[in-house]
């Protein structure tokens, strides 16, 4: 698959989980290093 068959695909993967986040998630860290669920958000959403 290539990447512009597969963006739709994972933004609406994304979307479906990132509506399970309520705002007392915003704050956890992540696997991700030093960074809370609201920066991997808006890296993702800024990215895109």
């Amino acid at each position: 698959m290539d990447n512009l068959t597969a963006l739709p695909l994972a933004a609406a993967r994304f979307e479906a989980i990132a509506a399970l986040v309520s705002s007392d998630d915003l704050k956890k860290s992540t696997p991700c290093g030093d960074w809370t669920v609201a920066q991997l958000l808006d890296h993702v959403i800024g990215g895109n």
